[in-house]
């Protein structure tokens, strides 16, 4: 517990841009309705005033790569629908990017806490044209079903590498053009 003065100055100060990614995502849900009012203000404010944009395009993707290479899972044959470069994980880390880039100068790009609304708002932005956001959030919606599917089965978020090869390619394609090619 912390109070939020502490928190804006932690946030101000010392927040690493996974944790700016992550209060992309926070949202007040219970308790005082005015402290929750000044938490979404502040909130606001932090990712359009405090995110280091002159190093956030290289801390995201490095960040990624390091998921990718640590959490992964699977092995010849197999696409990890969250974890593989061209799923999930590559989609929601993009819409936190490009949000987290524009918030200063399109402070709606901030306001929703869910990868499609993200996306749809850099593109009602014209910051990413809409044929690459109707890619990415097709995709989206397609891994995240066969996802949910595969965990009311309890089965793992392994499929065989011959599904999604257009989302994955498409996905992939977009990430390489922001970020440059996947290690």
């Amino acid at each position: 517990i912390t109070s939020i003065e502490a928190f804006a100055d932690y946030q101000r100060g010392e927040a690493w841009t996974w944790e700016h990614q992550a209060l992309l995502h926070a949202r007040g849900v219970a308790g005082d309705a005015g402290l929750r009012q000044r938490f979404e203000l502040l909130r606001v404010e932090l990712l359009r005033e405090n995110v280091r944009r002159d190093t956030l395009r290289e801390q995201v993707r490095s960040m990624r790569e390091r998921m990718r290479r640590e959490l992964a899972k699977g092995g010849a044959g197999e696409f990890d629908l969250k974890q593989a470069a061209g799923g999930i994980a590559d989609i929601e880390f993009l819409a936190q990017y490009w949000a987290l880039k524009w918030a200063r100068d399109f402070p709606p790009v901030a306001m929703f806490a869910d990868t499609i609304r993200q996306l749809e708002s850099v593109a009602s932005a014209d910051l990413v044209p809409q044929a690459e956001i109707d890619l990415l959030t097709a995709a989206y919606r397609a891994y995240r079903t066969r996802l949910h599917h595969r965990s009311l089965d309890q089965e793992q978020a392994l499929v065989a590498a011959s599904e999604f090869t257009l989302e994955r390619a498409a996905v992939t394609r977009i990430w390489n053009a922001t970020f440059g090619a996947v290690d």
